[in-house]
C-alpha cells in the first residue's frame, strides 16, 4: 500500500453508492457465474436454554444493523462494475419458527437449519443478513445467524457476537445501550483500498508474489472416486475431525521448541498429507489472512479477509522439522505482502484457466481463531451447533479451530470428486499422519515415490542480537522497553508483561505479531522485519533486537482515518 498518502477525515455527507472492494468483486463474479447457490453463506447456530426474550434479541439485532453499514448493503452495477449500495436505514426482522408438536423435534430442527443455511441470498435485492429463532419449547430455542460472505468474514462473526451479547444485556436489564460510533465503515475501506493499489510499495508486493509463484505447479491431483469432468458444480459435504489430546500436547511442545505458531505446524503437516495423497513433489495450498492490518479495522464488520498461497516442494533431505521451518519462513514472508488482493494475485500468476479447477490451488487450510468467541446472552446457556455443509469451494478444505482446549473442525470435500467414505478416510489419515509426524519430527519423511534421505542436514544456529550494532543508550533502551512492553500488553490484553514473558505463551499469534510490528514501525519509527518477533520471543530479547537495529528507518505510515464521504459519484 502507498506509504505516504494521508486519508481525509470523515465528513457528514453520506453517499449511497461505493465501489466494491476487490474481494467483493470476485464474489459478485462467482455469484454471477454460479447463481442460485448458498456457496458463500456464513451460517452459525446455537442451542439456547433459559428464559429468552425474543423482543430484546430482535432489538439487539436491529441495533447491529443500524451500527454497521455492511449489514445494510446490497449490490448493483455501475459502468458494468459491481458497486455497494448502502441503505440509510434498513428494518430488520427476526424470523420466528414454531416446530410441529409431532415427530422428532431435533431431526426436524436440523433439517430446517441445513435448508435455511443453504438458502441463497439475492445480492441485488438484499438484505444479506438473516436471523431465525426456532422455538423448541418455552425455555429452549435455536438461534441461527446467516450472512453472505460478500459483507462478512470470520473475524466479523466475533465482532457481531460480542456486540450482540452486550446489546442483549442492556435491553434485558432496562438500560439504553451505549452508542458505539464507528470512525470508519467498510465502504471507506473499499475506497481506500483502491487508492492504495499503486506506487512503489505495491510494486514490491507484486514483485514478491511474482517471484514466489514463478513456475509453481498449482494443479493438485488427489486420488479421487470420480473423474474431474466439466465445470465445478460446488456440490460438497463435510465430515467432522478432532485432534486427540496426546497429539495436541505434542503439537504445543513442538511449537514452543521450534518457535512457530500452531497454524505453521498444522500447515506443514497438511502439506505432507497432500504430498502423500497426490504423490506430487510440489503442491500449493490456499490459506486466509485476516486482512485487518490496522487497528481501526478491528471493530468493523465486513469482508476484509484475503487469500494467500503456500507453496511446498519436497527435497531429498526432508524431515517434518525441515518442512515446519520452510513453512515458517514462507508464512512470515507472505505476511509482509498479505495485502495484495487475491484477485490481483490470480491475474498476476497468469495461469491456465480451467472450469474444472479453482485458480492457484485446489486445497485450503483454515485455522479459525475466532471460533473460540462465544455467544453470551445474559444468563442463558448457549452451545454452538454443527450445521452440515452442502457446498465445497475447493477439492478439499481442512478447517480447524481451538475451542475450550479442544482442536476440532471439519474436512470439507467436493462431491464431484469424492464419496463420503473417502472423505472420512482422509480425515482419519490426516489425524494419524499428524500423530506420526509429531511423535518423531526429526525422522525422514516417508513419501510414496520420494527418494529417502541418506543423512540429515545440520540444524541452523539460532540467530542472536549482535552487540556491535547497539545504537541505543541505557536511557533510550529503557524508554524503548517501556514502549514495547505497553504495545505487547495492549495487543495481548493483559495488564503487564514480565521481561522473560514469551509472546506466544500469552496468546500471541501471527495476526497479533503483525500488529505489534506495524505499531512499532508506525509509533516508534523503527523498521524491523516480522521475523524478528519469531526469532526473539521474550520481551527482553525482543527489545534488545529492536534497540540493536542497525539503521532504524523512519516510515510515514498513513493513519487509517475515515475516507471522506465526498468521494466522487463516479465509482472507480
Amino acid at each position: 500500500m502507498t506509504e505516504t498518502s494521508d486519508l481525509p477525515e470523515a465528513l457528514t455527507a453520506r453517499h449511497a453508492v461505493f465501489p466494491a472492494s476487490f474481494a467483493q468483486q470476485r464474489l459478485w463474479f462467482l455469484d454471477q457465474y454460479a447463481p442460485g447457490l448458498g456457496l458463500y453463506n456464513l451460517a452459525a447456530a446455537w442451542h439456547v436454554r433459559g428464559a429468552l426474550d425474543p423482543d430484546a434479541l430482535a432489538r439487539s439485532l436491529q441495533a447491529m444493523v443500524d451500527r454497521h453499514e455492511a449489514l445494510r448493503t446490497k449490490f448493483g452495477l455501475r459502468d458494468e462494475m459491481p458497486v455497494q449500495i448502502i441503505a440509510e436505514h434498513l428494518p430488520f426482522k427476526l424470523s420466528l419458527t414454531e416446530l410441529p408438536a409431532d415427530g422428532d423435534a431435533w431431526a426436524l430442527a436440523r433439517a430446517h437449519l441445513e435448508a435455511e443455511a443453504a438458502r441463497p441470498f439475492e445480492l441485488a435485492l438484499g438484505p444479506l443478513f438473516r436471523a431465525e429463532l426456532v422455538r423448541m419449547d418455552p425455555r429452549e430455542h435455536i438461534l441461527m445467524l446467516n450472512v453472505h460472505h460478500i459483507v462478512f468474514d470470520g473475524w466479523s462473526m466475533g465482532v457481531l457476537l460480542r456486540e450482540l451479547g452486550a446489546l442483549y444485556e442492556s435491553f434485558t436489564s432496562g438500560h439504553t445501550p451505549t452508542e458505539e460510533g464507528q470512525p470508519i465503515q467498510y465502504a471507506d475501506y473499499s475506497v481506500w483500498q483502491r487508492e492504495q493499489i499503486q506506487g512503489a510499495a505495491m510494486e514490491r508486493k507484486l514483485g514478491f508474489w511474482k517471484r514466489y509463484l514463478e513456475g509453481a505447479d498449482s494443479r493438485l491431483d488427489l486420488a479421487a472416486d470420480h473423474s474431474r469432468d466439466g465445470a465445478i458444480t460446488y456440490r460438497g459435504g463435510s465430515v467432522p475431525i478432532e485432534i486427540g489430546v496426546e497429539t495436541r500436547q505434542r503439537l504445543r511442545a513442538l511449537c514452543a521448541q521450534e518457535r512457530v505458531t500452531p497454524f505453521m505446524a498444522l500447515a506443514a503437516a497438511f502439506l505432507v498429507f497432500l504430498h502423500r495423497e497426490s504423490r506430487q513433489e510440489e503442491v500449493c495450498v490456499g490459506y486466509p489472512a485476516a486482512g485487518r492490518t490496522h487497528s481501526d479495522f478491528g471493530g468493523l464488520i465486513g469482508f476484509f479477509v484475503n487469500t494467500l498461497v503456500l507453496r511446498s516442494r519436497l527435497s531429498p533431505r526432508e524431515t517434518f522439522l525441515s518442512r515446519v521451518e520452510s513453512v515458517r519462513e514462507s508464512v512470515l514472508e507472505s505476511s509482509e505482502h498479505q495485502d495484495l488482493p487475491f484477485e490481483l494475485l490470480v491475474d498476476l500468476a497468469d495461469r491456465r484457466r480451467s472450469l474444472g479447477h479453482s485458480p492457484l490451488f485446489q486445497a485450503m487450510l483454515v485455522l479459525d481463531d475466532t471460533r473460540d468467541v462465544t455467544l453470551a446472552l445474559g444468563r442463558l446457556e448457549t452451545e454452538p451447533l454443527r450445521i452440515e455443509r452442502r457446498f465445497s469451494k475447493f477439492d478439499i478444505t481442512l478447517e480447524l479451530s481451538q475451542r475450550g482446549g479442544r482442536l476440532l473442525g471439519e474436512l470439507e470435500y467436493s462431491r464431484d470428486l469424492f464419496e463420503a467414505a473417502t472423505a472420512r478416510r482422509m480425515a482419519a489419515d490426516f489425524c494419524a499422519l499428524l500423530d506420526e509426524l509429531l511423535a518423531d519430527p526429526s525422522a525422514p519423511l516417508r513419501l510414496p515415490g520420494a527418494k529417502q534421505p541418506e543423512s540429515l542436514a545440520e540444524p541452523a544456529a539460532e540467530t542472536r542480537p549482535n552487540d556491535r550494532l547497539s545504537v541505543a543508550s541505557d536511557e533510550e533502551h529503557a524508554r524503548l522497553h517501556r514502549a514495547i512492553s505497553a504495545i505487547w500488553a495492549e495487543e495481548l490484553g493483559i495488564a503487564a508483561i514480565a521481561p522473560t514473558a514469551n509472546f506466544f505463551n500469552f496468546g500471541g499469534n501471527s495476526i497479533r505479531a503483525l500488529k505489534v510490528i506495524n505499531r512499532i514501525r508506525g509509533q516508534l519509527g523503527i523498521d524491523i522485519p516480522l521475523r524478528s518477533l519469531f526469532q526473539f520471543q521474550t520481551l527482553d530479547k525482543f527489545c534488545d533486537s529492536v534497540a540493536q537495529a542497525d539503521h532504524p528507518k523512519r516510515r510515514n505510515y498513513q493513519p487509517i482515518a475515515a475516507v471522506a464521504r465526498s468521494v466522487s459519484n463516479k465509482v472507480r
